[in-house]
């Protein structure tokens, strides 16, 4: 959705705003996003999950909507909110998990700090895609930026480089 904004706003008149870009600046563009989106997966905090299949993630999702589809978790859940036993339930659980220490490392420190983390990351790819996306659909990708800084700012590393010499 980013893209086609992106896209529609440098493309108002086009029927396909996405396919205004040639094959080698769309090639270009899953490069630079691939690259970016490299070097944050190497971080030291996100490097096990660069190794996870994403048809794992995928078979995790669908067994969680089976479960969800499952007659009897249907059945459970209509008991539920039927009934009210939902509230019994986790006031037994908190009883008995409130001198659990692990589950209260959990709730307090991995938790949030797995969904922080995992938020952080998401927001950070969509900016990639979107930055990125707007450099090659802006054509500024393509313009290369003059170095001007050819000469030493400091004249001491000229006259030195010269004393050494002679």
């Amino acid at each position: 959705d980013l893209s086609y904004e992106i896209a529609s706003h440098y493309f108002p008149d086009s029927s396909h705003p996405l396919l205004e870009l040639t094959a080698q600046e769309t090639l270009d563009l899953t490069h630079y996003i691939s690259n970016r989106v490299s070097e944050i997966i190497d971080k030291p905090v996100v490097r096990n999950l660069k190794n996870t299949r994403l048809s794992y993630i995928a078979e995790l999702i669908d067994k969680k909507k089976a479960i969800e589809n499952n007659k009897v978790v249907k059945t459970a859940t209509d008991i539920n909110q039927k009934y009210n036993v939902s509230k019994i339930v986790k006031v037994s659980r908190t009883v008995l998990n409130s001198l659990n220490p692990v589950l209260w490392v959990k709730r307090g420190i991995v938790n949030p700090s797995l969904t922080l983390i995992t938020k952080k990351i998401c927001q950070t790819i969509i900016g990639i895609v979107g930055e990125e996306t707007n450099k090659i659909y802006s054509k500024k990708i393509f313009k290369k930026e003059i170095d001007l800084n050819i000469v030493p700012k400091d004249t001491n590393e000229i006259f030195s480089d010269e004393d050494e010499e002679d």
